[in-house]
């Protein structure tokens, strides 16, 4: 993703891309931590555990309900969403 010229800025939780320059960073502060929970799954769904042939870090940390919590992964992640207070 990072050597394509039309998907570089999205970055991956390694390499987070760059929004600074561009009017995308108050949003994207705060969605992209959620999102690397969903690293594991490509473009079209398909899950995978390697991207370019290194592991994918699905891995993160996120405030829910005023608590920092850490995740895993997607099932991880939205079990914390569901019972957060």
């Amino acid at each position: 993703r990072l050597n394509d010229p039309f998907l570089w800025f999205l970055g991956t939780n390694d390499n987070p891309g760059d929004f600074r320059s561009s009017g995308c960073t108050s949003c994207h502060t705060r969605i992209n931590t959620m999102g690397y929970a969903f690293e594991n799954y490509d473009a079209v769904g398909q899950y995978r555990t390697m991207e370019n042939g290194e592991a994918v870090d699905s891995t993160g940390t996120v405030v829910l309900g005023g608590k920092e919590v850490s995740f895993k992964n997607a099932l991880e992640f939205s079990q914390a969403e569901l019972l957060r207070d």
